[in-house]
């Protein structure tokens, strides 16, 4: 046991100095104090349960929207197992947009994955305030100030929708999408209504009460919005279905990740 922890201590350690680790056969660049990073270097993977979700929703072929990439560790596993698969990887933030496309450009998969270095939003082709945070708070930035980490500064940052990149692309099949921005995981989705009635894709996404706060919305909300959809809702690791939403209050107390599949 003690050897194993000095083990992953020294892993930790190297991988921190040299700014890059390998994950997946791929190379990937990271910001000093980044939280995925950290845990691939000490644990070997990142959010493993929703990373086996999106593994299996995924099909060869069909386009996946990773919508809030960060530093790409959603979108490397499923390039690297998903021979025919094509990402696209929507991220806005500055503090790790030079290392994603770093790590995109060295990439054995890059044909196969697209960056969008925009925000994806209900509304196309708008510039909007967006959050960043001090070092190491690179997974908390987004288009509100949460209150969940220090704040650092507002920049500028252009918009786009999934319904854009899908009619850009051509309206390809998309099996996949993957939302995780802090709070804008409602608007995400109401700007994605063309591309899910079209090609009824599972959804991945967090359900964050106090990131909803910051947009002034509600968990409730994002439920009414599955249910208006046609799409039932699991809890994330245990796969029970969430029947009503009067269990939301307890359940996001435990766990903040839901699995929308279309019925």
């Amino acid at each position: 046991m003690i050897v194993e922890r000095v083990k992953r201590y020294l892993r930790l350690l190297v991988g921190v100095r040299r700014g890059w680790l390998v994950y997946h056969g791929t190379r990937v660049y990271f910001p000093q104090g980044s939280c995925a990073a950290q845990s691939i270097l000490l644990s070997g993977t990142y959010e493993y349960a929703i990373q086996a979700i999106l593994m299996s929703a995924s099909r060869d072929g069909a386009h996946i929207f990773d919508v809030g990439a960060n530093i790409g560790v959603s979108a490397i596993p499923l390039l690297g197992r998903k021979n025919s698969c094509h990402v696209v990887s929507i991220e806005a933030s500055p503090s790790v947009l030079p290392f994603l496309e770093k790590t995109h450009s060295k990439s054995p998969h890059r044909k196969r994955w697209e960056i969008v270095s925009k925000a994806a939003t209900e509304r196309y082709g708008e510039n909007v305030s967006f959050t960043v945070h001090q070092s190491g708070g690179d997974v908390f930035d987004g288009i509100k100030h949460t209150g969940r980490m220090d704040f650092a500064a507002n920049i500028t940052v252009p918009t786009t929708t999934i319904d854009a990149e899908w009619e850009l692309r051509h309206r390809p099949e998309v099996s996949l999408i993957k939302v995780d921005t802090e709070g804008a995981e409602i608007g995400v989705l109401k700007g994605s209504l063309k591309c899910i009635s079209a090609c009824r894709p599972t959804i991945i996404t967090e359900w964050c009460p106090k990131n909803f706060i910051a947009y002034g919305n509600s968990p409730e909300q994002m439920w009414n919005l599955a249910k208006e959809l046609d799409y039932d809702v699991f809890a994330i690791p245990s796969m029970a279905p969430i029947l009503t939403s009067k269990v939301l209050p307890s359940l996001l107390e435990l766990q903040e990740n839901l699995l929308l599949i279309s019925r």
